[in-house]
């Protein structure tokens, strides 16, 4: 195929905006021409973010930090059958569900989820918000975070107990914030103990939570010397380049330890604007909730040249083309009972002196920011 020639199809959603989005066809082409992971990985963004805009929500700036990864551990899983249509027999799954976007993006390039069923996402009978087995090529609910270690330790004693000679890599993604979970430490002296050389734990380490910093949320310390320390093997890579993800996998098969992959990658990847975080911003605006039209269009725009160039072109942008957005400030939203709940809980905390506000790095989705800034010496996030 003509790099050149390549267009988006369309998809009408229920408002009647055309939405683009590259088949599995044209995916499939795409690499059978250039056998360039980062060119799928950047198609997938473009159907992840289509995706979301048809359903009104869905989590776009963790979705795009882990696709390189997905697509890279697809690849390394599926061999020469990448992007054939067959189905992928081997075990990968995120664990930080909430990224199930950019997971049902992959499934659709590999010919396992239909067009229709990508625009089903958070659609009642559609694909779950967050994975679930009922969904064809996903073989674990995932979502509630901490769980992506044991549950792969689980397969691969599975594997073993159907034959004993197997040690097939599984693979699982785990979030940096994920990473607050205390069952996350807790599973990995055990796969050392069971000698789990298979199990791949790769870490999307985009260095948001879902309202700011990780480090400024939870400090985790020195992740190398925490795993090492429990004796896993470890590895840093740049997460964004998949290639160097996929050669961080294929190494680990060489080792006899337990693998943890620490891809350092930037959180909306893709997007130059949805990128940009500063370093004392409390509210990063792309975790969760679907763009405007017009930002859509924006994205788009970026996002379309990056699957019809192979060497990753980019239209140039001016300034007037760049979004502001203030991350001193949590993004706007309609009244509900989220905004009820927000001003009523600063209320209760002015009327009684001995009430705490409790978090866990959900500050504006649980509408407990307000509290935060009102009483910062009662306010703990745990």
């Amino acid at each position: 195929m003509d790099e050149m020639m390549r267009q988006p199809r369309t998809h009408v959603d229920s408002h009647g905006k055309e939405l683009s989005y590259w088949s599995s066809e044209d995916l499939s082409e795409a690499w059978a021409d250039n056998h360039n992971l980062k060119l799928v990985a950047d198609g997938c963004r473009l159907n992840a973010l289509s995706a979301i805009h048809q359903a009104g929500s869905g989590h776009i700036g963790t979705s795009f930090s882990s696709l390189d990864i997905m697509v890279a551990a697809r690849a390394f899983l599926h061999g020469d059958d990448f992007l054939s249509g067959k189905k992928l027999e081997k075990t990968f799954f995120s664990s930080k569900g909430h990224d199930a976007p950019a997971f049902y993006a992959v499934l659709h390039a590999g010919g396992e989820l239909s067009d229709d069923q990508l625009f089903s996402l958070r659609r009642l009978g559609g694909l779950p918000g967050h994975p679930e087995t009922v969904t064809p090529g996903v073989v674990t609910n995932t979502g509630s975070l901490g769980m992506g270690i044991s549950k792969a330790k689980g397969f691969i004693k599975a594997q073993r107990l159907r034959d004993p000679a197997s040690r097939q890599p599984v693979i699982t993604i785990i979030g940096d914030g994920e990473l607050n979970e205390g069952q996350i430490w807790e599973s990995m002296p055990g796969a050392v103990k069971e000698g789990f050389s298979e199990l791949v734990a790769i870490v999307d380490a985009n260095s948001i939570q879902s309202d700011t910093w990780t480090e400024l949320t939870l400090p985790m310390g020195n992740i190398r010397q925490r795993a090492e320390g429990v004796g896993w093997h470890f590895v840093e890579v740049e997460g964004n380049d998949p290639q160097a993800v996929y050669d961080a996998i294929q190494a680990s098969t060489l080792d006899d330890r337990p693998t943890l992959i620490f891809a350092k990658t930037v959180k909306g990847s893709g997007i130059p604007w949805m990128e940009k975080f500063p370093s004392d911003g409390e509210f990063y605006h792309f975790h969760s909730g679907a763009l405007s039209d017009d930002l859509y269009d924006l994205a788009t725009e970026i996002l379309v040249p990056l699957f019809q160039f192979s060497d990753d072109r980019r239209r140039k942008k001016t300034s007037s083309d760049i979004p502001r957005t203030d991350a001193t400030q949590p993004k706007n939203r309609p009244p509900s009972m989220v905004t009820l709940w927000e001003n009523r809980l600063v209320d209760v905390m002015k009327q009684h002196q001995s009430v705490i506000a409790l978090d866990g790095d959900l500050s504006y989705d649980t509408g407990t920011h307000i509290a935060r800034r009102a009483f910062p010496e009662r306010y703990l996030q745990s």
